[in-house]
């Protein structure tokens, strides 16, 4: 799917389902989305450019650049690097220095996600939907990419698997739908419902829970064509489906997995140069597109979704300093994030770290290098974004200082 088919598609489909035409509900004045990277980045490919070091091995075709007041490293194989910062370094802020405290992925992808280590604790989707959209239909839409629900749950619907067989509109064989049938059922459950809420008792929760279920599936009805996905979809595709999800007031969290261009993988033990400058120009590619695809789409409470719309840009962990003897760069439990759109403070970089890419003392809320400041980490971003959505973050961290300088 190119970027024009891609733009087009969905504004086709905001005009057939005439979006935009009916007010907002409770929760759907901002949406996130997480754009996740696995792998582990280099950071001194774009957002800690260290093009006169001494000490780190950069890419030495690179060399600094600036724009919309974001210093980057710009090279000629990775032109979208550039392109997205003119055109939305205005609306971005790049965060450096955040510590990930291990490297191994599955537990920094735990700790990038959720701000924790514990088991139980809810990513940062999870904790957006559950606070300001638990009652659409797909809270915190999983398109692709890790999930950590912890008690959160409910809020998560996987696309992949708890909607099959609803939104790609199949059913087993010789299954059928009996529309008198279901209205029957429904006419029962009306009354048993309201005899249980008269007698008290979990009993009647339960059954309004199952009530709240049929109408959220009934708000599928019209976007089956929509969020449908073939076998091998793109990371555009997914992503297309995420938006059109948005548009419709179905979702305000989702997170999806970014492509990975052939043959490469940003976890680039061996030939650092050629993984990390690959998958640099294809994510920011993807960049643009959802930029572009967020601009052009309504949102049902008015506006466009790029008006109301955060984007985050995550990867688990950032790669050593130097080279290694295979030319690559192994494991670093430091890294870089990425943040863009509505209620973002643009045009800056955040964060800091030494020489050796090692995280420095920041304060949170003014994002710069500070003697007595604090080692930022995930959990003072997603503290920052759950304060930019006027949800409380005490209650998931109470010790920690929000990371509010990205955010106005």
């Amino acid at each position: 799917m190119n970027r024009r088919h891609f733009l087009g598609g969905i504004g086709a489909l905001a005009a057939a389902l005439g979006l935009g035409s009916r007010p907002a509900r409770a929760g759907e004045d901002r949406a996130l989305i997480v754009h996740w990277n696995t792998g582990g980045w280099d950071p001194t490919y774009v957002f800690e450019p260290r093009i006169d070091s001494t000490v780190v091995d950069s890419d030495s075709d690179s060399v600094l650049a600036t724009a919309s007041g974001i210093p980057f490293a710009d090279a000629a194989t990775r032109p979208s690097v550039r392109a997205f910062f003119e055109d939305f370094g205005g609306q971005a802020a790049v965060v450096n220095g955040l510590a990930v405290g291990s490297i191994s992925h599955a537990a920094c992808t735990r700790h990038v996600m959720t701000g924790s280590r514990r088991s139980d604790a809810s990513d940062l989707p999870t904790l957006i939907a559950s606070g300001a959209a638990s009652d659409l239909a797909l809270p915190h839409l999983v398109l692709s990419g890790p999930r950590y629900p912890g008690k959160l749950g409910e809020v998560m619907v996987p696309l992949s698997q708890t909607l099959v067989g609803t939104v790609d509109g199949s059913l087993p064989e010789g299954a059928f739908h009996d529309a008198d049938a279901e209205l029957r059922a429904r006419a029962y459950l009306q009354q048993v419902s309201g005899e249980r809420a008269a007698e008290g008792g979990g009993a009647a929760e339960r059954y309004a829970e199952f009530q709240r279920g049929l109408g959220r599936r009934d708000r599928l009805d019209g976007a089956v064509d929509a969020l449908s996905l073939g076998e091998s979809p793109t990371a555009l595709e997914r992503l297309s489906a995420g938006v059109a999800a948005l548009s419709m007031g179905l979702s305000n969290s989702l997170i999806v997995e970014g492509g990975l261009p052939e043959r490469l993988s940003w976890d680039s033990h061996q030939n650092n140069h050629v993984a990390q400058d690959g998958c640099f120009e294809n994510l920011f590619a993807e960049l643009i597109a959802l930029g572009q695809l967020l601009q052009a789409t309504d949102h049902p409470a008015g506006g466009t979704l790029m008006d109301r719309t955060t984007v985050v840009v995550l990867s688990e962990m950032g790669r050593t300093p130097v080279l290694n003897g295979a030319q690559g760069k192994d494991h670093w439990p430091y890294t870089s994030a990425l943040v863009f759109g509505a209620g973002v403070a643009g045009g800056q970089v955040l964060g800091s770290s030494d020489e050796l890419l090692v995280s420095a003392a920041t304060d949170p809320s003014t994002g710069q290098a500070s003697g007595s400041g604090e080692i930022l980490t995930p959990a003072h971003l997603i503290a920052g974004l759950m304060a930019s959505f006027d949800l409380d973050p005490a209650e998931h961290f109470p010790d920690v200082t929000p990371l509010s300088a990205p955010f106005s």
